[in-house]
């Protein structure tokens, strides 16, 4: 089994032509490297750190696992009919993708719309009742994107709309939702029909919107959302299987789709190695406070030898700047981490 840690997969998606990953996103492919190692079966797998411009190892056979298809990886498969084309992994992966969806199963977030002219976007930010935000459609982790005061369009966000629907883009634009908690749930979407659902996360993020982490309360048994039959319907019938996340909030059950795998799901994978009743979270702190969260951190613990913590990630990851919360409860959970941020 090889694993291929491609977590640049949205920017060579976007990318037309030739595409090398700038040296910051190379930086993150190489720190996760070994992510899919969580993968149930996968932790003694080889795994590609790669330069720009070198290639794959030739022959890739049907163990070959990206963390999402694209260009990259297509070439280098052995059988790249064992995996969705790339016109619909880019498809169902596409915030467009998602917005339509959202209004077919009834679902969309009012006062959202699509953005192909700067006429309608300043027709979408004068009737939007709230701040809003507009998002590129294959943007990732709160990147590609712009936030605006309602009523209000800057000359900055009109230009950073106007370069990209130039450049062919349809864009999204949404309402702003404020204090508002953010799911995801995980799938696969099979290639014959139907899916495994493998439960959901709530997200930590940021004011902003940027990713900190995912936690996870004792589940029990998984019961799908009620709207999990059509949409994994609706993304098979698209031309798409294999992994699939939602990010959804509380009052939004479908906000983004990632036809891929994601960190939501391996932190659910990662559960498999801490008592299934117990609450935790995978845990990304702000990069200023990434030195002093590791100088507190204890190693992953072996067996039984659990109590409520702060732990580093296995061993079998490397060193990624990631750490496990455990506790009793999700409250608890909070409280230890801010008590670490702000002893």
């Amino acid at each position: 089994m090889y694993l291929f840690a491609n977590l640049d997969f949205e920017y060579e998606l976007a990318c037309e032509g030739h595409y090398i990953p700038a040296r910051p996103i190379l930086g993150v492919c190489r720190a996760w490297s070994r992510i899919l190692r969580l993968l149930d079966g996968a932790t003694e797998a080889d795994y590609f750190d790669w330069e720009p411009g070198s290639k794959l190892p030739s022959k890739l056979s049907e163990d070959f696992i990206p963390w999402g298809v694209t260009p990259t990886v297509k070439k280098h498969l052995k059988k790249p009919e064992t995996y969705p084309t790339l016109e619909a992994v880019k498809e169902v992966n596409s915030k467009v993708f998602s917005h339509r969806l959202e209004q077919h199963l009834g679902l969309a977030l009012p006062g959202s719309c699509l953005i192909d002219t700067l006429d309608k976007l300043k027709q979408a930010v004068k009737q939007c009742p709230a701040d809003w935000v507009l998002k590129h459609p294959l943007g990732v982790g709160g990147r590609e994107r712009c936030l605006g005061h309602q009523g209000e369009l800057l000359q900055s966000a009109e230009n950073w709309a106007r370069k990209r629907l130039g450049a062919g883009w349809t864009l999204v634009f949404e309402p702003w939702l404020y204090n508002s908690k953010e799911f995801s749930y995980h799938f696969d979407v099979h290639q014959e029909g139907g899916y495994r659902y493998y439960g959901h996360t709530e997200l930590w993020t940021g004011n902003d919107g940027s990713y900190q982490g995912n936690l996870i309360a004792g589940q029990g048994k998984l019961h799908p959302p009620e709207w999990a039959d059509r949409l994994c319907r609706s993304v098979r019938e698209a031309g798409y299987w294999g992994p699939l996340g939602v990010d959804a909030m509380e009052n939004r059950p479908v906000m983004e789709i990632n036809a891929r795998y994601s960190f939501g799901r391996m932190a659910l994978e990662l559960g498999r190695l801490i008592p299934q009743e117990w609450t935790y979270a995978w845990w990304q702190p702000k990069r200023e406070d990434v030195k002093d969260v590791q100088r507190q951190a204890a190693g992953f613990p072996q067996g039984k030898s659990w109590s409520a913590g702060l732990y580093r990630l296995p061993d079998f990851l490397g060193q990624p700047p990631a750490f496990v919360l455990v506790a009793g409860s999700a409250a608890q959970l909070t409280q230890v981490r801010d008590r670490l941020l702000f002893r």
